[in-house]
């Protein structure tokens, strides 16, 4: 990593990554909500600077980014700005030109102000809509009151309306300097030529003052909106924080690792496992210049915040108590996997070096974090835990109010438990061991990847790697059964069963499995199932431990117990009773799922798409689908497509084919085969759904065609006319009825490419009268297509950027091989890909255009 300072004072970080063939350009710009005199105006200075310059109109602009396979983005945050671009290798010096254009010669066109103060409008709308995003943004306004933190996109919404052209100009000008700003280019770049084309062009951005934020501090506060519209309670408890300044900034940070970093960690066995409360439960210490707010946050069904809340503030109380040596070890390491595990990714990268540069005034690297960690002790982290529960308790709370706490309780319940703690005595027995974390050897990040290969055991297991030296591995089971593999009677096994193999195996007792995984080896775990494949994994691995990691995950793979017990509860072996059971788990993700809009949107669309089949159906299931199923069910589903025959393991890192072959062969090279019946493809129907939501401010719409299955020779013609269509301000969408008619603040197209069916979705959401206006414009803009050579050879070259992109990180290049493996039998190589894309021809488009149009759409409206 270079850091250059040009004659203006803007620092620059130059990171070469041979290889990559790309490169990601990322500028930060102390200008957020935070900054702001008049409410909103640094989102509508950020969205509008990126649509035109004296010299670059916006399609000069959209030609020389999309069209070349790139993107340009704008974004606005509570304490900074983003533009991000990213690109082939080839455009870089061309991006800086138009990076430099943008920040010295902002047209501000007053039309375009107009207009982006339309979309944001919407934007705030859908979040409102949400109320997981509600809360998180509505925190902010009751923790910080009247500061400049308090300054949300829910408090700019009565103000964006007020903003003028002049309000845009003079924030411009006071942020947008040199002094002010980092710009980070990372990717396979010519060091030399980039500083001279950087010095050239970035130099004439002004100098600037520095603007610094004001001090802002965390005030507690109450706030219950109650909605008997929701099915879950979305809670954040809080207590006070510390800001990024602040010396045990990184403290809190693994504090939160050590407490709730996986699925073995104590707060998530307390809260999932125990009492089966939630689904997913997560801790942050939202961290800014002068001060933090720590939020445990987790969505829970109606009534069960009465248990949840005391029990959160309980387990930290516990954490103090009983400290263990091996979960903070774990907990150091994974953090520190997680952070070169970031670095695989260059966007990522690039926006993460000049944030920090921006903020702190230095990157961290390996080493200074490594130097860092060392420095904290378990006597640190129970310190903070202690002063978090010692601070005034703040809650807020959308969904159900049964069950949730006064302000005046839950200060009382904290003041019990923070006077029962022995807190001396925890120090001493804490600092009776010391830890020894298994500190990672500081390499830097290398694109070196090797080919694909490909073995097979008799019994049919299959096995795929790529070997990348000197880097971190993500491996698992791909299973070839999800949701279209179910009977009626089964809605959901599938995905029941990928929860139950976490509750014991043949060698391993319930959760046994994650605690070896996440705490001995500090590596994740996790699984996921779709309408036809399930897969289970782990990643952020050291290459020493893939055999060990293999065996385990094959262990819950092969020979799971499938305890009826630990399925539906009851009374256990040794006698004690279990309450509920993980179904009680899958009930709650179920509400959870189901105050999402967006998935209701999508199982609207299946549903349409295919009628009431299996894969018409919602992969979580119902409750009532659920509800009659029995460990039996699960072990005879199981039995029947949970076989070496029907499995494909594979792995990307820094790992040897022909040992792992070897080493998988002696684990399960013995399990006999099983005759697998092949499923038909599905037959498409095409119908409309609505479901009514009527306290939604805005409704969300997916009109979708039928595609051919993945394997199908036409498949990849589909997805590049969904990025013709609607991928990017220069898609014919975007320009129809984002840009020109404003019917809505975007919208998207891409495939769902399956085994056996696919669709083309285009998906927006919009106010409820412009629901049909947008159907009509979908409808004309495909009956009506025309497209051009240059138009088909930019959607392609998008398509290459994206692949390349995809197959930066062992993690994204695990799921990319194996969805499409276990969807073609064929390795989805950048090689095969590019030879592939030879085959889409204006012939192959159009004939796709022509099924589209003769088809029937398959809509699906949530909303008023």
């Amino acid at each position: 990593m270079n850091i250059i300072e040009l004659k203006n004072g803007l620092k620059i970080i130059l990171e070469k990554r041979k290889g990559t063939g790309l490169v990601s350009i990322d500028t930060s710009i102390n200008c957020g909500y935070a900054y702001e005199s008049k409410p909103g105006t640094s989102i509508i200075t950020s969205k509008t600077l990126i649509k035109g310059t004296k010299s670059l109109s916006l399609d000069k602009i959209l030609q020389k980014t999309e069209g070349e396979g790139g993107e340009i983005i704008s974004s606005t945050d509570t304490d900074y700005s983003d533009i991000t671009m990213f690109t082939h290798s080839a455009n870089t010096y061309e991006q800086i030109k138009i990076l430099a254009s943008i920040l010295t010669e902002p047209l501000f066109d007053k039309k375009e102000i107009e207009k982006q103060k339309k979309l944001v409008l919407n934007n705030i709308k859908s979040i409102k809509d949400n109320p997981s995003s509600y809360v998180s943004v509505k925190l902010l306004e009751e923790a910080f009151q009247n500061q400049p933190y308090a300054n949300t996109p829910l408090t700019q919404e009565a103000e964006i309306e007020k903003i003028t052209q002049e309000d845009v100009k003079e924030l411009f000008s006071k942020h947008y300097n040199a002094s002010n700003m980092v710009v980070s280019i990372v990717g396979d770049i010519n060091l030399e030529k980039v500083k001279e084309t950087c010095e050239e062009h970035l130099s004439k951005i002004p100098a600037g003052d520095k603007q610094d934020l004001p001090k802002s501090e965390y005030t507690p506060f109450y706030l219950i909106k109650e909605d008997k519209n929701i099915d879950q309670a979305n809670l954040k408890l809080c207590f006070k924080g510390v800001g990024r300044d602040h010396p045990d900034y990184l403290t809190y940070k693994l504090l939160i690792a050590t407490i709730s970093g996986g699925f073995s960690s104590r707060m998530f066995k307390a809260m999932r496992i125990e009492d089966q409360l939630v689904y997913s439960f997560n801790l942050t210490n939202l961290g800014f210049k002068s001060d933090g707010v720590f939020c445990i946050n987790a969505g829970t069904g109606k009534g069960k915040a009465e248990i949840l809340i005391p029990k959160a503030m309980q387990e930290l109380a516990n954490f103090i108590s009983t400290i263990e040596d091996e979960e903070v070890e774990s907990a150091i390491t994974a953090y520190e996997k997680s952070f070169q595990n970031n670095l695989y990714d260059l966007n990522a990268c690039s926006s993460f070096y000049s944030y920090e540069l921006l903020k702190y005034g230095f990157v961290h690297n390996s080493k200074n974090l490594q130097n860092k960690l060392k420095k904290i002790s378990k006597n640190d982290l129970l310190r903070i835990s202690l002063d978090i529960l010692k601070s005034e308790p703040s809650l807020i709370s959308v969904g159900p109010k049964d069950g949730i706490h006064s302000k005046e309780e839950i200060v009382s319940i904290k003041n019990k438990i923070v006077n029962e703690i022995n807190f001396e005595e925890a120090l001493k027995r804490a600092g009776s061991t010391e830890t020894n974390p298994q500190w990672l050897p500081l390499k830097e990040t290398e694109e070196d990847y090797g080919e694909f290969k490909i073995s097979k055991l008799k019994n049919g297991l299959r096995i795929i790697s790529q070997n990348r030296p000197n880097n971190l591995v993500t491996c698992g089971y791909w299973v070839g059964a999800g949701g279209q593999n179910e009977t009626p009677e089964e809605h959901g096994i599938s995905h029941m069963l990928e929860h139950m193999v976490f509750k014991g195996t043949k060698n391993f007792g319930p959760e046994e499995i994650d605690g070896i995984i996440e705490k001995k080896l500090s590596c994740y775990l996790n699984a996921f199932t779709t309408k036809d494949k399930t897969c289970y994994y782990s990643y952020n691995i050291s290459p020493d431990n893939i055999y060990k990691i293999a065996n385990l995950l094959g262990e819950m793979v092969f020979t799971p117990t499938l305890s009826d017990v630990e399925f539906n509860g009851g009374t256990k072996e040794d006698g004690s009773i279990m309450k509920d059971g993980e179904k009680e788990v899958v009930f709650e993700e179920i509400n959870r799922s189901n105050d999402n809009v967006s998935n209701l949107v999508y199982y609207g669309t299946m549903k349409g798409a295919f009628g009431n089949t299996a894969i018409g159906g919602r992969v979580l299931g119902t409750k009532e689908s659920l509800a009659p199923m029995t460990g039996d069910s699960l072990k005879q589903y199981h039995d029947k497509w949970y076989v070496p025959n029907n499995i494909t393991f594979v792995a990307i890192g820094d790992v040897n084919h022909d040992e792992l072959v070897s080493k998988l062969n002696e684990m399960w090279g013995n399990i006999e085969p099983v005759e697998i019946k092949e499923i038909k493809d599905w037959n498409y129907i095409g119908e409309e759904t609505k479901l009514i939501k009527k306290d939604k401010e805005m409704s969300m719409l997916n009109i979708s065609y039928e595609a051919k299955p993945e394997r199908h020779e036409l498949s990849l013609s589909y997805e590049i006319l969904a990025i013709i269509l609607g991928q990017g301000k220069f898609s014919k969408l975007h320009k129809k009825i984002v840009e020109k008619d404003k019917l809505a603040s975007h919208i998207s197209s891409g495939t769902y490419a399956m085994k056996n069916a696919g669709l083309l979705m285009i998906s927006t959401s919009c106010k409820p009268e412009n629901v049909d206006k947008i159907k009509e414009t979908v409808f004309d803009i495909i009956k009506n297509i025309e497209i051009s050579e240059e138009e088909l050879k930019m959607a392609i070259l998008k398509f290459k950027t994206d692949k390349k992109s995809e197959m930066l990180s062992p993690s994204d290049t695990f799921v990319d091989i194996g969805y499409s493996y276990m969807n073609t039998g064929d390795i989805n190589s950048i090689e095969k890909v590019e030879k592939d894309l030879n085959k889409v021809t204006m012939e192959t488009i159009r004939e796709v255009i022509n099924s589209i149009i003769k088809s029937k759409p398959t809509i699906s409206i949530v909303g008023k």
